[in-house]
């Protein structure tokens, strides 16, 4: 048999042609990627920004469909302005130094899923984005999801599931204060959370802690227990009822009232 002679020069022309079809195809500025299928694809070193379109609606259902981005490793760094997440997975996504306060989530969108590498619960990362999770109902799963900052507006979370992997405060590295998840006015059922969960910063004002042991949970002066409820005009106040919480060297104008 026969072979074509390949001079070094022409192997590493083909080769640089190559694995420059590769960086393009980790290039995604630009493109509109809501019909794709990425979930287990390692995107990590991928480039996306906010031309990137992550949600369309389908002409075909009338229904909002989004890229599955679960276990991919995406870092979505400096992500701002009006983007669409709707029915987008973003379980495993992390937001680092993005401004999401305009972005669009609703129930369809997916934060969080069960990895079938790791057997483990993944989540999208969400701290510090300043996320409005708005008009927000049903089954939707917060495990593993960090929520530190993101406000839930207009929000029902009662049948939405978060356990004690979920986070819902940390520190902001630019302001050094701590940073909670609002879950106000929410009617959140937070069952069965135990260990060494913070809540430093979360306002928990109407929140149930059914069948939690908080005996190891973190909680200051930051944390808000009550709110008056703006459609009622009712105080209203987070259920720490048999939780053994210890609001240990809590000081100041706390809020307990309801």
């Amino acid at each position: 048999m026969n072979y074509l002679p390949c001079s070094p020069k022409l192997f590493i022309t083909l080769s640089l042609c190559i694995f420059s079809q590769i960086l393009i195809g980790q290039d995604y500025r630009g493109q509109d990627i809501s019909a794709m299928n990425m979930s287990g694809t390692d995107l990590s070193a991928a480039q996306f920004d906010q031309t990137t379109v992550f949600s369309s609606l389908n002409p075909n259902t009338g229904q909002y469909q989004g890229v599955n981005l679960s276990g991919t490793n995406v870092v979505l760094s400096g992500m701002a302005g009006p983007l669409d997440f709707r029915a987008v997975n973003l379980a495993g996504v992390s937001f680092i130094y993005s401004d999401l306060s305009a972005a669009q989530f609703d129930q369809t969108t997916i934060f969080s899923f069960l990895n079938p590498n790791t057997g483990q619960q993944q989540g999208v990362n969400l701290s510090g984005t300043n996320a409005t999770l708005t008009g927000l109902t049903g089954m939707i799963d917060f495990r593993g999801v960090n929520l530190a900052g993101v406000s839930f507006s207009s929000s029902d979370l009662s049948a939405a599931q978060f356990d004690a992997n979920t986070v819902f405060s940390f520190q902001n590295p630019n302001t050094f204060q701590q940073e909670g998840v609002n879950l106000s006015g929410t009617n959140a059922m937070l069952t069965g959370i135990s260990g060494a969960v913070d809540f430093r910063g979360v306002n928990l004002a109407g929140v149930s802690f059914s069948a939690s042991d908080l005996s190891a949970a973190q909680f200051d002066a930051n944390t808000v227990f009550s709110f008056q409820n703006p459609n009622t005009f009712q105080q209203e106040g987070a259920n720490l009822s048999g939780t053994n919480a210890i609001l240990g060297g809590i000081s100041g104008p706390v809020d307990f009232r309801g």
